[in-house]
């Protein structure tokens, strides 16, 4: 289904919108933005989330996390496109139900998006859920009334899709709570400006998920080579399967020292990249290119 255009970010841009269902969430828009002052600026953003989002264990994700900075008294969690909140929201709760008595070093989260309207839901403390979405947080966390109360209020986006579907009646609007709600900052950024601004004592938990995906390749690289720059060694980026699939990020993050350590997880590591794996990747370039050269 298409949406209606809606006001642009910034102006002079523009930008179109379009949408489909979620499997959590409001809605899936994608919208074009042109922006001559920033080269970096995202040529294509789509508006996606879900909570535990299936390209990565939550449960294996949050022990790590744990554990890794298990020395560190605090820990900086920034989530750049954050959406409605749902994959922060998701390791607030992961976090509080595997390290209760530390969670506060990891808190706040500190969350951005560049879509005015999402960040309004975000900020709203509603979140909109399917009946699988339930089932899912039903799951993965014992007593999740801690975090999600049932509501009357009613959570209206921009171009909202999901409660058009046939499904309707089994979608419904909870309430954050507000041990989950003050866990979490959103604030309008984009990924670049939030990388650039932040000062990092090796303490950083990045989750940069399934955003990278939108890019192009000049910015894909220019994001790893940002966050080489930014982060320093023992931080750690935490990517998805969209990412991995549409772009180089894999071998952009290897290039800058990051070494792979879970599934979509990488770590900082300055003597992760040895002159063995450099020639290998020269190799391997050099055969691509024998390959598909004509002669």
């Amino acid at each position: 289904m298409i949406g209606k255009i809606s006001q642009p970010l910034w102006a002079n841009q523009s930008r179109t919108n379009s949408q489909r269902q979620l499997s959590f969430g409001s809605n899936y828009r994608a919208y074009s933005t042109r922006n001559a002052k920033d080269p970096y600026s995202y040529s294509l953003m789509e508006t996606t989330t879900c909570m535990f989002r299936d390209d990565i264990s939550w449960i294996a994700l949050t022990k790590f996390l744990i554990n890794h900075f298990k020395k560190a008294e605090k820990v900086q969690i920034l989530n750049p496109a954050c959406s409605d909140g749902s994959e922060a929201y998701t390791l607030i709760m992961m976090i509080k139900e595997l390290d209760n008595k530390n969670s506060q070093k990891y808190l706040p989260i500190k969350a951005c998006d560049i879509d005015e309207e999402i960040l309004r839901a975000a900020n709203s403390g509603l979140i909109k859920t399917t009946k699988n979405d339930r089932i899912k947080i039903q799951t993965n966390i014992k007593d999740f009334t801690k975090y999600l109360k049932k509501t009357n209020e009613k959570l209206n986006i921009l171009n909202d899709t999901l409660c058009e579907k046939d499904s309707a009646p089994n979608n419904k609007t909870l309430k954050v709570t507000d041990e989950l709600k003050n866990s979490v900052e959103f604030k309008r950024n984009d990924l670049f400006n939030m990388l650039r601004g932040h000062k990092d004592n090796a303490n950083t938990f990045l989750m940069c998920r399934n955003v990278l995906g939108h890019l192009t390749d000049r910015e894909v690289r220019r994001f790893a080579e940002l966050a080489h720059k930014k982060l320093d060694n023992k931080s750690v980026i935490v990517i998805g399967d969209f990412d991995r699939k549409h772009t180089d990020i894999e071998h952009y993050l290897r290039e800058y020292n990051f070494k792979n350590v879970l599934r979509n997880v990488y770590v900082k590591d300055e003597k992760s990249l040895q002159f063995g794996d450099i020639l290998q990747d020269y190799l391997n370039d050099y055969r691509v290119q024998a390959r598909t050269s004509s002669f």
